[in-house]
């Protein structure tokens, strides 16, 4: 089952850029049956330009790739769900950034392994 759009999915420039791998659909897809609760995506794909004009973000951002996600959160509760089911489901790369509301996640495997990291 897919539970996203193309328009969360898709660049939010609106230039359409999207190339996410299959294998990372399904896994966010795993995650969010895991979860019970929607996903409230801030960003997936982004292209480069769109990229270099976020604060913060990497040069090489797995978002380009389509292997990065970020999930808007309204509190503890939610964010903790949305975590452990992004764990359930394999990934092993998880940003929090409590202050901002929203959850990474990504499956970029030329960066350093974490398993978790609460930004603050």
């Amino acid at each position: 089952m897919n539970y996203f759009e193309e328009s969360e999915i898709a660049c939010q420039c609106g230039c359409g850029h999207n190339v996410t791998p299959p294998e990372f659909l399904e896994r966010i897809n795993k995650a969010r049956e895991i979860a019970g609760i929607p996903f409230n995506i801030n960003s997936w794909n982004r292209c480069q330009q769109h990229n270099d004009k976020q604060p913060g973000s990497a040069k090489h951002s797995p978002h380009i790739r389509g292997i990065a996600v970020d999930i808007v959160t309204i509190d503890d509760t939610q964010r903790f769900v949305i975590v452990d089911s992004l764990l359930k489901a394999g990934f092993n790369r998880i940003l929090i950034y409590p202050k901002r509301y929203f959850v990474h996640v990504d499956a970029d495997e030329t960066q350093e392994q974490y398993i978790m990291r609460i930004m603050l």
